[in-house]
């Protein structure tokens, strides 16, 4: 298991990766342009990104605050552990939010729901 890998530590996964900074014709740095994008976080093979929640916040269907809830983060397990969340997909939006799809703890098995990046917290990657 690790910490974080180069992605993340470059400020892929914490920082806003969607914005790129167009360049005028002298070459100066001009406005943000943020392209939506969906990117990989878990494969679930050979590669898986997990992380405990910062906030209690909703769940969502779909990428959006306007789109229906479909649970909840919570903080710990109902037997008092820490509560693991899998990160399997980052969508960052056209305003340059970003959110993560997880998969929620809970039956029915394999319920995944989408939560704003900053609701969970470091990720860590296992690699074996």
């Amino acid at each position: 298991m690790h910490g974080l890998d180069a992605t993340d530590r470059a400020g892929g996964f914490g920082g806003r990766p969607g914005v790129r900074c167009a360049r005028d014709s002298r070459g100066n740095g001009a406005v943000g342009v943020v392209k939506p994008h969906y990117t990989t976080l878990s494969n679930r093979t050979t590669f898986t990104r997990w992380a405990y929640t910062n906030l209690d916040l909703k769940v969502r269907k779909s990428p959006s605050l306007r789109s229906r809830s479909v649970g909840r983060l919570h903080f710990n397990t109902e037997d008092g552990p820490p509560e693991i969340y899998l990160a399997l997909q980052r969508y960052t939006d056209a305003k340059g939010n970003e959110w993560v799809q997880t998969q929620l703890p809970g039956r029915p098995n394999g319920r995944t729901g989408w939560v704003p990046r900053e609701g969970l917290g470091q990720f860590r990657l296992i690699d074996t």
